[in-house]
């Protein structure tokens, strides 16, 4: 009985792990994933706009806020898609930390 208890046991901390690391794992990588999609954006913004990186980075807080006042239901997504490298700022639109950008 204490033999098939264990075994229950060990079964169950494995799967627990094996979500947890597929969650951390996935959640790493798209936030990778994010980042370099925003140095692309800051990249292209500054080479085909002419703008410097700041100028570049106010363009797109610009453009975020816009969606989130114009599609109030995207606010979490863009929120979450901005802020992926980092913590946030306080107020404003969230750009702390998103890739090492922002202040």
């Amino acid at each position: 009985m204490l033999k098939c208890l264990e075994q229950s046991l060990y079964n169950i901390i494995t799967q627990q792990w094996n979500t947890f690391f597929k969650y951390f794992t996935n959640k790493v990588y798209c936030n990778y994933k994010i980042q370099i999609f925003m140095q692309e954006i800051i990249e292209r913004l500054e080479t085909q706009a002419g703008l410097n990186p700041e100028q570049a980075q106010k363009a797109i807080e610009t453009i975020a806020d816009f969606v989130k006042e114009k599609f109030p239901m995207l606010g979490g997504a863009v929120d979450q898609i901005f802020t992926s490298g980092g913590s946030g700022n306080a107020g404003g639109s969230g750009f702390g930390g998103f890739g090492g950008f922002g202040g």
